[in-house]
This record gives structure tokens, sequence and C-alpha cells, in this order.
């Protein structure tokens, strides 16, 4: 699984049954059984029920997760298969391949049913269905929320739409009298883009502040991210202003191209 060995010496074959029962522990458990002493060498008990197993720990690995991936490191103790511990009848073997990690699961029935026929396989699975079974809330919450946010862009980019339309249809008067006084195309353009960003910077401006401020309820559906992330904030910024640029394009559009003199005959 590649966990890195920090101190001391791994498992090896060599520890069998009859050689003294031996432990690698995890960093969480010297923090929090030997913490400010020197963990090899120190013995515990394997459960508190009488003739319980006494290990002696011989390394020390970095901490891993182990039920989950957002579960908190817990304290972890890894035990030599061969040593046959008292209360574990059950075992998990990891295999690496470079092939599809499915493709080599009837083979591995194979060798297993060859070892020993009564060992039942009950289940096999890769590590990134692992993963993602670890996170499969987060991940439904993920694109709900993501399937809410483009439904309310659509919904903003619509409103946006209608509202800078209106607005356009009412001022084509004001815009003809621009045009037909020399005002470029391109600045008629641009006064009525300048309008829809400014309502957008405005809903930015109080819409960011009310986020923030509701982080902490979504706070412990989200993984592997901060609910005050910069740069998620940044990035749905700019979307909404990308959106809003889009949204006010064809109303600006239509402004620039009005006629002047067709404006002022419909006046």
């Amino acid at each position: 699984m590649q966990i890195p060995l920090l101190l001391g010496r791994d498992l090896t074959p060599a520890d069998e049954r009859a050689s003294q029962s031996v432990a690698v522990v995890n960093q969480s458990f010297v923090n929090r059984f030997f913490p400010g002493v020197n963990p090899l060498g120190q013995t515990f008990y394997l459960g508190e029920q009488p003739g319980a197993e006494m290990l002696a720990v011989i390394g020390i690995v970095k901490d891993a997760h182990y039920t989950g991936v957002r579960a908190d490191v817990q304290p972890t103790v890894y035990f030599p298969y061969t040593q046959e511990l008292k209360g574990l009848h059950q075992m998990t073997f990891v295999i690496r391949t470079v092939l599809p990690p499915l493709s080599i699961a009837g083979a591995v029935r194979h060798v297993v049913a060859a070892t020993d026929r009564a060992i039942p396989v009950a289940e096999m699975k890769t590590e990134e269905q692992q993963i993602a079974e670890s996170i499969g809330t987060e991940r439904l919450f993920a694109g709900l929320v993501s399937a809410f946010g483009g439904i309310a862009a659509l919904l903003a980019a619509i409103g946006l739409y209608g509202v800078m339309a209106y607005a356009v249809a009412r001022r084509t008067v004001e815009i003809g009298i621009r045009l037909a006084l020399g005002a470029h195309r391109a600045t008629v353009q641009w006064m009525v883009l300048r309008q829809s960003l400014w309502m957008v910077a405005l809903g930015l401006a109080i819409g960011i502040p009310a986020a923030l401020a509701l982080t902490r309820f979504v706070q412990n559906k989200l993984y592997g991210i901060q609910p005050t992330d910069p740069a998620s904030f940044a990035a749905a910024a700019i979307l909404i202003t990308a959106v809003g640029a889009v949204a006010a394009w064809i109303p600006a559009l239509r402004a620039a191209r009005v006629d002047p003199i067709q404006a002022l005959r419909n006046e």
C-alpha cells in the first residue's frame, strides 16, 4: 500500500507464531498511547479480555486512512498473519497489477481455490471503487449542487436578458438620438453592456458575503476543499460575470443596430 515506514522495521515472514508477537503501529497510535517516549520495544495488549495477546512495537508507519478517506485517522495496528493472533478470523489481500484490475478476478479466485477450496472469496473490488464508495454521499451532494447551480445560472441569464431587452426597448428613442448625434455603435453597445455588468457586480457584492456566511451549513458535506476556498469563489464570480455578459450581449447588439430614423418615427 506504499505506506512509508518512519521508524523501526516492517513485518517479515520471520515473524511467526513461535517468535514474539509483534506489530507495526501508525503515528496516531503512538501519539495516543506512547506520547513523549520511544515507542520501539514498548508492549501493549490486544484487547481487554483475559488471555489477551501482548504485542511489542517493532515499527512506526505514517498515518493512512483505513475505513474511509473522510474519516479521521484512528490508532491503527498492523499484525503479521503468520502469528495467528486470537480474534482475527478474516483477511484482506491487496493485489497490485498493471492489467485492468477486475480482469484478473477469475485468476485470483482460481489461485485461492487451488490453495484451499474451503476459503471463500467474499468480495473483490478496486481501490478506486473503495474510494468512490467512501465519498459516495459527497459526490451525490456535489452533483445535486452543481445541477441546482446550473439551473440558477440559467435562470439568472434569462432574467438578465429579459431586463436588458426591456431596458433597450424603452430606450430605443434615446439610443436613436445618440446615434443621430454621432455616437458610435460600439459606444452604444458598451453602454448597454456596462449597465448589465453593474447589475452583475451588485449581485456579486451581495451574494459573495451571503455565501460566506452560509458556508457553515455545507461544511460537513465537503471533501478535499475548504468551505471558504478562494479559488471556488473566484471561479463562481467569473462564471456569473461571463453568464451576465453573454445574456446582455444580444440586447446590446440590438441597441447598436437601432436605425435612428426609424426610432424617431416610432416616437
